[in-house]
Protein backbone atom coordinates (compact mmCIF):
# COMPACT_ATOMS: atom_id res chain seq x y z
CA UNK A 1 0.00 0.00 0.00
CA UNK A 2 3.18 2.45 0.96
CA UNK A 3 4.44 1.88 -2.22
CA UNK A 4 1.22 2.16 -4.11
CA UNK A 5 0.82 5.78 -2.31
CA UNK A 6 4.47 6.76 -3.23
CA UNK A 7 3.45 6.23 -6.98
CA UNK A 8 0.62 8.21 -6.82
CA UNK A 9 2.07 10.93 -5.59
CA UNK A 10 5.11 10.67 -8.48
CA UNK A 11 2.28 10.65 -10.91
CA UNK A 12 0.28 14.03 -9.37
CA UNK A 13 3.68 15.50 -9.15
CA UNK A 14 4.53 14.59 -12.87
CA UNK A 15 0.89 16.11 -13.84
CA UNK A 16 1.14 18.84 -11.48
CA UNK A 17 4.49 20.28 -12.80
CA UNK A 18 3.25 19.37 -16.25
CA UNK A 19 -0.26 21.56 -16.09
CA UNK A 20 1.28 24.46 -14.48
CA UNK A 21 3.40 24.69 -17.75
CA UNK A 22 0.18 25.14 -19.76
CA UNK A 23 -2.22 26.56 -18.25
CA UNK A 24 -2.39 30.28 -17.67
CA UNK A 25 -5.41 32.53 -15.12
CA UNK A 26 -7.31 34.76 -17.04
CA UNK A 27 -8.57 36.36 -13.24
CA UNK A 28 -8.19 39.82 -12.34
CA UNK A 29 -5.18 41.45 -11.40
CA UNK A 30 -5.36 42.84 -7.72
CA UNK A 31 -2.95 45.77 -8.71
CA UNK A 32 -5.10 47.33 -11.32
CA UNK A 33 -8.80 45.74 -11.29
CA UNK A 34 -11.51 46.45 -8.86
CA UNK A 35 -13.19 43.38 -7.96
CA UNK A 36 -16.47 42.81 -6.08
CA UNK A 37 -17.01 40.59 -3.21
CA UNK A 38 -20.20 41.93 -2.92
CA UNK A 39 -23.14 41.79 -5.02
CA UNK A 40 -25.29 44.61 -4.09
CA UNK A 41 -21.86 46.63 -4.44
CA UNK A 42 -21.20 45.56 -7.77
CA UNK A 43 -24.92 46.42 -8.76
CA UNK A 44 -24.27 50.32 -8.27
CA UNK A 45 -22.13 49.95 -11.35
CA UNK A 46 -23.65 47.53 -13.71
CA UNK A 47 -22.08 48.87 -16.79
CA UNK A 48 -18.14 48.89 -15.01
CA UNK A 49 -18.33 45.85 -13.14
CA UNK A 50 -16.09 43.41 -14.97
CA UNK A 51 -15.37 41.17 -11.92
CA UNK A 52 -17.19 39.63 -9.29
CA UNK A 53 -15.97 37.07 -6.77
CA UNK A 54 -18.28 35.54 -4.41
CA UNK A 55 -16.65 32.47 -3.23
CA UNK A 56 -17.24 30.68 -0.30
CA UNK A 57 -20.81 32.77 0.97
CA UNK A 58 -23.01 29.85 1.58
CA UNK A 59 -25.43 30.93 -1.44
CA UNK A 60 -27.76 28.37 -2.40
CA UNK A 61 -29.23 30.53 -5.12
CA UNK A 62 -28.22 33.91 -7.06
CA UNK A 63 -29.72 36.94 -6.91
CA UNK A 64 -31.32 37.15 -10.78
CA UNK A 65 -29.66 40.87 -10.85
CA UNK A 66 -26.75 39.63 -11.58
CA UNK A 67 -27.81 39.41 -15.39
CA UNK A 68 -27.36 43.24 -14.80
CA UNK A 69 -24.06 43.54 -14.85
CA UNK A 70 -23.59 43.15 -18.42
CA UNK A 71 -19.57 43.47 -19.07
CA UNK A 72 -18.97 40.95 -16.43
CA UNK A 73 -16.00 38.94 -17.41
CA UNK A 74 -14.85 37.23 -13.88
CA UNK A 75 -17.71 35.15 -12.01
CA UNK A 76 -16.21 33.15 -9.09
CA UNK A 77 -19.17 31.11 -7.21
CA UNK A 78 -16.95 28.41 -5.89
CA UNK A 79 -17.40 26.82 -2.78
CA UNK A 80 -21.32 27.71 -2.13
CA UNK A 81 -24.08 25.45 -1.89
CA UNK A 82 -25.77 25.98 -5.36
CA UNK A 83 -27.41 23.15 -6.78
CA UNK A 84 -27.65 23.89 -10.51
CA UNK A 85 -25.85 26.89 -12.07
CA UNK A 86 -28.62 29.46 -12.33
CA UNK A 87 -30.30 31.02 -15.93
CA UNK A 88 -29.63 34.11 -14.62
CA UNK A 89 -25.74 33.90 -14.87
CA UNK A 90 -26.15 31.84 -18.19
CA UNK A 91 -27.18 35.47 -19.37
CA UNK A 92 -24.23 36.53 -18.82
CA UNK A 93 -22.64 36.73 -22.53
CA UNK A 94 -19.28 38.28 -21.73
CA UNK A 95 -18.23 36.08 -19.62
CA UNK A 96 -14.31 35.20 -19.93
CA UNK A 97 -14.28 33.04 -16.67
CA UNK A 98 -16.63 31.44 -15.19
CA UNK A 99 -15.85 29.09 -11.77
CA UNK A 100 -19.00 26.88 -10.09
CA UNK A 101 -16.12 23.97 -8.53
CA UNK A 102 -17.78 22.60 -5.56
CA UNK A 103 -20.90 23.34 -4.95
CA UNK A 104 -23.60 20.62 -5.32
CA UNK A 105 -24.62 20.99 -8.65
CA UNK A 106 -25.96 17.60 -10.55
CA UNK A 107 -27.12 18.94 -13.65
CA UNK A 108 -25.69 21.16 -15.80
CA UNK A 109 -28.02 24.01 -17.55
CA UNK A 110 -28.11 24.02 -21.03
CA UNK A 111 -28.12 27.42 -21.36
CA UNK A 112 -24.70 27.60 -20.99
CA UNK A 113 -24.80 27.79 -24.26
CA UNK A 114 -25.40 31.31 -24.15
CA UNK A 115 -21.86 31.67 -22.72
CA UNK A 116 -20.09 31.63 -26.28
CA UNK A 117 -17.83 33.77 -25.13
CA UNK A 118 -16.29 31.42 -22.33
CA UNK A 119 -12.63 30.96 -22.04
CA UNK A 120 -12.05 29.12 -18.94
CA UNK A 121 -14.76 26.53 -16.78
CA UNK A 122 -14.29 25.22 -13.82
CA UNK A 123 -17.01 23.29 -12.64
CA UNK A 124 -15.17 20.42 -10.51
CA UNK A 125 -16.22 18.88 -7.91
CA UNK A 126 -19.44 19.05 -8.13
CA UNK A 127 -22.39 15.42 -8.38
CA UNK A 128 -22.72 16.31 -12.25
CA UNK A 129 -23.68 12.93 -13.90
CA UNK A 130 -24.00 14.28 -17.55
CA UNK A 131 -23.01 17.01 -20.35
CA UNK A 132 -25.74 19.05 -22.26
CA UNK A 133 -25.31 18.73 -26.23
CA UNK A 134 -25.55 22.36 -26.10
CA UNK A 135 -22.12 22.54 -24.07
CA UNK A 136 -20.43 22.07 -27.99
CA UNK A 137 -21.64 25.77 -28.17
CA UNK A 138 -18.84 26.70 -26.06
CA UNK A 139 -16.87 26.73 -29.22
CA UNK A 140 -13.98 29.52 -27.67
CA UNK A 141 -13.40 27.14 -24.49
CA UNK A 142 -9.72 26.50 -23.66
CA UNK A 143 -9.57 25.46 -20.10
CA UNK A 144 -11.99 23.10 -18.85
CA UNK A 145 -11.90 21.63 -15.41
CA UNK A 146 -14.10 18.90 -14.73
CA UNK A 147 -12.46 16.43 -12.11
CA UNK A 148 -14.69 15.12 -9.16
CA UNK A 149 -17.87 14.80 -10.65
CA UNK A 150 -19.93 11.27 -11.87
CA UNK A 151 -19.49 11.99 -15.81
CA UNK A 152 -20.11 8.37 -17.31
CA UNK A 153 -19.44 9.97 -21.32
CA UNK A 154 -18.83 12.53 -23.14
CA UNK A 155 -21.08 12.80 -26.92
CA UNK A 156 -19.96 13.61 -29.97
CA UNK A 157 -21.06 17.53 -29.30
CA UNK A 158 -17.72 18.00 -27.24
CA UNK A 159 -15.65 17.66 -30.67
CA UNK A 160 -16.74 21.55 -31.07
CA UNK A 161 -14.59 22.50 -28.39
CA UNK A 162 -11.69 22.72 -30.75
CA UNK A 163 -10.10 25.40 -29.07
CA UNK A 164 -9.43 23.41 -25.55
CA UNK A 165 -5.89 23.22 -24.62
CA UNK A 166 -6.22 22.26 -21.19
CA UNK A 167 -8.71 19.09 -20.58
CA UNK A 168 -9.47 17.98 -16.71
CA UNK A 169 -11.64 15.06 -16.00
CA UNK A 170 -9.87 12.86 -13.20
CA UNK A 171 -12.10 10.98 -11.06
CA UNK A 172 -15.25 10.54 -12.48
CA UNK A 173 -17.23 7.81 -14.47
CA UNK A 174 -15.98 7.40 -17.61
CA UNK A 175 -15.73 4.27 -19.77
CA UNK A 176 -15.02 4.76 -23.22
CA UNK A 177 -12.86 8.04 -24.51
CA UNK A 178 -14.31 8.13 -28.10
CA UNK A 179 -13.24 9.18 -31.67
CA UNK A 180 -14.62 12.58 -31.47
CA UNK A 181 -11.68 13.91 -29.25
CA UNK A 182 -9.57 13.41 -32.39
CA UNK A 183 -11.02 17.38 -33.06
CA UNK A 184 -9.67 18.26 -30.24
CA UNK A 185 -6.27 19.34 -31.98
CA UNK A 186 -5.02 22.09 -29.50
CA UNK A 187 -5.08 20.41 -26.74
CA UNK A 188 -1.69 20.28 -24.45
CA UNK A 189 -2.94 18.77 -21.23
CA UNK A 190 -4.59 15.99 -20.98
CA UNK A 191 -6.11 14.27 -18.00
CA UNK A 192 -8.38 10.95 -17.27
CA UNK A 193 -6.93 9.37 -14.62
CA UNK A 194 -8.57 7.49 -12.21
CA UNK A 195 -12.14 6.89 -14.36
CA UNK A 196 -13.43 3.38 -15.58
CA UNK A 197 -11.86 3.49 -18.66
CA UNK A 198 -11.89 0.03 -20.92
CA UNK A 199 -11.67 1.16 -24.44
CA UNK A 200 -9.74 4.32 -25.75
CA UNK A 201 -10.64 4.41 -29.66
CA UNK A 202 -8.32 4.10 -32.06
CA UNK A 203 -8.27 7.85 -33.57
CA UNK A 204 -8.41 9.71 -30.26
CA UNK A 205 -4.74 10.47 -30.38
CA UNK A 206 -4.91 11.67 -34.16
CA UNK A 207 -3.93 15.27 -34.50
CA UNK A 208 -2.54 15.95 -31.29
CA UNK A 209 0.89 17.71 -32.30
CA UNK A 210 0.68 20.30 -29.14
CA UNK A 211 -0.12 18.17 -26.30
CA UNK A 212 2.58 17.70 -23.58
CA UNK A 213 0.66 15.95 -21.17
CA UNK A 214 -1.41 12.82 -20.70
CA UNK A 215 -2.66 10.84 -17.64
CA UNK A 216 -4.52 7.87 -17.84
CA UNK A 217 -3.59 6.16 -14.68
CA UNK A 218 -6.18 4.16 -12.48
CA UNK A 219 -8.43 3.04 -15.46
CA UNK A 220 -8.82 -0.69 -17.23
CA UNK A 221 -7.57 -0.44 -20.20
CA UNK A 222 -5.50 -3.47 -21.96
CA UNK A 223 -4.35 -1.58 -25.23
CA UNK A 224 -2.85 1.72 -25.71
CA UNK A 225 -3.44 3.35 -29.24
CA UNK A 226 -1.32 3.42 -32.14
CA UNK A 227 -2.36 6.69 -32.99
CA UNK A 228 -0.07 7.91 -29.63
CA UNK A 229 2.85 8.15 -32.02
CA UNK A 230 1.31 11.34 -33.35
CA UNK A 231 1.90 13.34 -30.18
CA UNK A 232 5.08 14.61 -31.03
CA UNK A 233 5.41 17.02 -28.27
CA UNK A 234 4.90 14.79 -25.50
CA UNK A 235 6.78 15.05 -22.68
CA UNK A 236 4.88 13.44 -20.24
CA UNK A 237 2.95 9.79 -20.40
CA UNK A 238 1.49 8.46 -17.44
CA UNK A 239 -0.40 5.15 -17.73
CA UNK A 240 0.26 3.66 -14.20
CA UNK A 241 -2.33 0.86 -13.06
CA UNK A 242 -3.60 -0.15 -15.99
CA UNK A 243 -4.16 -3.51 -17.21
CA UNK A 244 -1.35 -2.98 -20.47
CA UNK A 245 0.58 -5.88 -21.46
CA UNK A 246 2.49 -4.25 -23.98
CA UNK A 247 3.15 -0.17 -25.68
CA UNK A 248 2.56 0.01 -29.45
CA UNK A 249 5.55 0.31 -31.17
CA UNK A 250 4.59 4.27 -32.34
CA UNK A 251 5.53 4.81 -28.76
CA UNK A 252 9.07 5.11 -29.90
CA UNK A 253 8.35 8.46 -32.46
CA UNK A 254 7.95 10.34 -29.34
CA UNK A 255 11.23 12.46 -29.62
CA UNK A 256 10.01 14.55 -26.59
CA UNK A 257 8.99 12.29 -24.45
CA UNK A 258 10.94 13.02 -20.95
CA UNK A 259 9.10 11.21 -18.56
CA UNK A 260 6.82 7.25 -18.63
CA UNK A 261 5.32 5.82 -15.72
CA UNK A 262 4.41 2.47 -16.54
CA UNK A 263 4.29 0.94 -12.90
CA UNK A 264 1.17 -1.71 -12.17
CA UNK A 265 0.33 -3.10 -15.15
CA UNK A 266 1.24 -6.33 -16.54
CA UNK A 267 3.82 -5.41 -19.35
CA UNK A 268 6.14 -8.09 -19.77
CA UNK A 269 8.54 -6.27 -22.68
CA UNK A 270 8.53 -2.58 -24.23
CA UNK A 271 8.83 -2.00 -27.86
CA UNK A 272 12.47 -3.18 -29.41
CA UNK A 273 13.13 0.31 -30.55
CA UNK A 274 12.66 1.97 -26.92
CA UNK A 275 16.08 3.34 -27.42
CA UNK A 276 15.03 5.88 -29.60
CA UNK A 277 14.00 7.85 -26.96
CA UNK A 278 17.09 9.81 -26.13
CA UNK A 279 14.97 12.71 -24.68
CA UNK A 280 13.58 9.95 -21.66
CA UNK A 281 14.88 10.89 -18.37
CA UNK A 282 12.49 8.95 -15.80
CA UNK A 283 10.97 5.62 -16.50
CA UNK A 284 9.39 4.20 -14.07
CA UNK A 285 8.40 0.28 -14.64
CA UNK A 286 7.86 -1.25 -10.95
CA UNK A 287 4.74 -3.88 -10.68
CA UNK A 288 5.61 -5.17 -14.11
CA UNK A 289 6.46 -9.05 -14.53
CA UNK A 290 9.49 -7.83 -16.37
CA UNK A 291 12.43 -10.86 -16.36
CA UNK A 292 15.89 -9.71 -15.54
CA UNK A 293 16.94 -9.65 -19.55
CA UNK A 294 14.48 -7.57 -20.53
CA UNK A 295 15.31 -5.41 -17.72
CA UNK A 296 19.02 -5.51 -18.56
CA UNK A 297 17.91 -4.74 -22.17
CA UNK A 298 15.91 -1.80 -21.35
CA UNK A 299 18.80 -0.20 -19.24
CA UNK A 300 21.49 -0.74 -21.84
CA UNK A 301 19.29 0.92 -24.45
CA UNK A 302 18.50 4.11 -22.36
CA UNK A 303 21.91 4.89 -20.70
CA UNK A 304 20.80 8.73 -19.95
CA UNK A 305 17.44 7.37 -17.90
CA UNK A 306 16.27 6.88 -14.65
CA UNK A 307 14.82 3.70 -14.48
CA UNK A 308 12.68 1.92 -11.23
CA UNK A 309 11.80 -1.51 -11.61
Amino acid sequence: MQLFKFFIVVSLLASACSSSKNYTYTAPNPNKDIVYNNLNEALKKPKKTEFLNLRNQELTEVNPDIQKLTELKFLNLMKNKLPNLPNDVCQLKELRELNIRDNKITFLNPEIKNLKELLTLDMAKNKITVLPTEFGNLSKLQNLFSSNNAIESLDASFSQLNNLRYLEFQNNQISRLSAHLSQLQNLVYFNFSNNKITQIDSQVFKNKSQLKTINLELNQFKQLPSSIGECSSLSTLILSFNQLTSLPESVCQLQDLEMLLLSGNQITALPKNIGMLKNLRTLILKENPLSEAEQARIKKLLPQCTIIF
